[in-house]
Parts: C-alpha cells; structure tokens; sequence
C-alpha cells in the first residue's frame, strides 16, 4: 500500500466514525440514523422539504429500513448542528489530497529514503523536519503556501 492509501483509508475511517457518533434522529414520530452522505448525480429531490435539485445529499435510515434523501439545509436541522459543514471540509480533505497524490508519494518515499540513507540526498535535521511538516499537511488535506511548495519543488527535483 502506498502513503496515499493509508492516508485516503485513515481519511474515511474518520467519516466512518463521525457518522456512528451522531445521534439518532427523530422525523414524523420514528427513528432515523445517518448511514450516508454523498453527491449526487442525478440530482435527487429532498424527501423532507421537496427541494430539488439537491446536489449533496444525505442518507437517512429508519428501524423499518426506510430511506430517506435529504438536502443540506434539512439534516442540519434535524440534527441540531452543522452536520453539512463536516462533510463539506471531509469533502475538501480527499480532493486535495488526490490532488496531491503525486507529491505526497513523492515526498514520503523521499523522506523514507533519506531515514534508511539508502539515497545520495542527505537532508539536515532542520530540512528533514521541515519536509515532514509539509507531509503532514498535505495528509491532513490542507493547502501548502507558496514556500513550502518551492521547498518541495527544491528537493523532488534534485
């Protein structure tokens, strides 16, 4: 498995977890549970308020197995909180990081080397350090600033 894997993999183990720690909900007198949040495409139409089209859409469960596909707006306020917002920022996390998926191989593979010395490129401790932040960055999903991308452009190019 590659860097990208694990870090694609750890990325939906979190949803998987935010998913099971939100609370049961209640609509029309019976039990609903999340079970999914995805774009769609079709767009689908809200079973709650009849909004369409609804391009995000959330999957609830009820204890009879009905499902029902809700839009942004209805599973905050079916939850009480920003559950749209969290999916929005999960959302954003994986596209960066297939964006990055070249440069996060690259430079893990690198920094890898470089703690076996099995490469000519001899990184200072300071340097090493720095590369490790910006890995980590890039695993979390977040944008790098323009220093941290020329001082990996510096190091993957040699």
């Amino acid at each position: 498995m590659t860097k990208i894997d694990d870090v694609l993999l750890e990325l939906n183990r979190s949803v998987n977890t935010y998913m099971k720690s939100i609370p049961i909900f209640q609509y029309n007198n019976a039990p609903y549970r999340l079970i999914d949040n995805y774009s769609a495409s079709p767009y689908v139409r809200c079973d709650v308020c009849g909004c369409y089209p609804v391009t995000v859409v959330s999957v609830l469960e009820g204890s009879d197995s009905r499902k029902l596909r809700l839009c942004n707006q209805c599973i905050d306020i079916l939850a009480g909180q920003r559950i749209s917002e969290c999916f929005n920022v999960f959302r954003a996390k994986r596209q960066n990081i297939l964006f990055n998926r070249k440069l996060i191989d690259q430079l893990s593979l690198m920094l890898d080397d470089n703690i076996h010395a099995d490469t000519n490129l001899q990184l200072k401790k300071s340097e090493f350090k720095d590369l490790q932040k910006i890995l980590k960055h890039l695993c979390d999903g977040q944008n790098l600033t323009s220093s941290q991308i020329q001082l990996v452009d510096n190091y993957l190019q040699a």
